[in-house]
């Protein structure tokens, strides 16, 4: 049941009974690596055709190792951002993504890391599949952009020696224990990620007026099957099949006037209900009391976030390192 919405339909479903979940709110980080073409494809960046004819100085901004970076790298870059992004990403982060960039690509060379030809153009034919892009559209993006295909390449080549760095020299070498598992999951108990919440358990018959529903729930209280009556009367056809049943859910995930009730019902309590929806014929099934999702069932997202923790650590120290050690003006 979707609140401010009225019902219209015998075709709706269960999905309706439920409130939408809110959309992830995703923080944009400016990453390690360059933001490549194929972001500009997803809709990250749109490069706007003004700054085509834009003159940027070559100018050696910073040299790594004897090495030049130049302004006009700088400023393409910065261009490629949406105006949107600007204000979070400066010219100085991008210098030191690119000054960082070029330690890695040392030391790749000194480990003699290579990328074939093949690994490159297999890494972008699989992410135009994901994204549904075409040939004809990425030519068309590229041009948009004054980018070549060389351009691509060389973005991925880059991109592939350095994670192929990273996985020989750093990531290889996180290691995660049952113990720091269970150390992690004893530390964070009562965090939402661990924490079950209150849940109920609640079948219902979905009519169109309070006639019907008390008919109904006399007939219930007289001994006739619930689930019988949901499958022949119930306007909820995608639980009407299931005798009614919405399964577990918690608290605050239905519309006001059907969540008040369930959390505040006894086992077995029958009870009618109005919502926007029509009237309902409720029965508390079950409640699920608030408690901790058992170690075993956490075990492979903990070692994620673990894994993850590890990785960021470690390679800030690699690059720490790599920078102390080299000649960078």
């Amino acid at each position: 049941m979707v609140k401010n919405k009225s019902s219209k339909s015998q075709k709706k479903t269960h999905k309706v009974i439920k409130k939408s979940p809110k959309k992830d709110q995703r923080n944009i980080r400016l990453g390690l690596f360059v933001i490549t073409l194929l972001a500009i494809l997803f809709g990250l960046i749109w490069y706007n055709a003004k700054h085509s004819s834009i003159s940027f100085e070559d100018e050696v901004i910073a040299k790594v190792n004897g090495k030049p970076i130049y302004l006009s790298k700088i400023n393409k870059e910065y261009y490629l951002l949406p105006e949107s992004m600007r204000s979070q990403v400066s010219k100085e982060m991008l210098l030191n993504k690119s000054i960082q960039e070029a330690l890695l690509l040392d030391e790749a060379e000194k480990e003699g890391i290579k990328v074939n030809d093949s690994e490159v153009n297999d890494l972008i034919d699989k992410l135009m599949l994901l994204g549904g892009i075409t040939d004809a559209q990425l030519d068309a993006k590229l041009k948009e952009s004054n980018m070549t295909r060389n351009d691509l390449f060389n973005v991925y080549a880059t991109q592939i020696i350095i994670n192929k760095l990273l996985n020989k020299t750093v990531f290889s070498m996180v290691k995660i224990s049952d113990k720091d598992i269970e150390l992690y999951y004893e530390e964070h108990l009562g965090d939402p990620l661990i924490k079950q919440p209150k849940m109920v358990r609640v079948k219902h018959i979905l009519v169109n007026n309070s006639e019907l529903a008390q008919d109904i729930l006399k007939r219930i209280k007289a001994g006739e099957n619930f689930s019988v009556l949901a499958e022949e009367y119930s306007r909820d056809k995608a639980t009407a099949s299931k005798g009614g049943d919405l399964g577990f859910f918690p608290e605050n995930t239905m519309v006001k006037e059907f969540n008040d009730a369930a959390f505040n019902m006894h086992i077995n309590e029958l009870r009618i209900v109005k919502t926007s929806y029509g009237y309902h014929i409720m029965e508390l099934v079950a409640i699920k009391n608030e408690s901790n999702k058992p170690l075993e069932d956490m075990k492979e997202i903990i070692r994620n976030i673990l894994d993850q923790r590890q990785r960021n650590k470690m390679l800030i120290e690699y690059i720490n390192n790599l920078m102390k050690n080299a000649n960078i003006e």
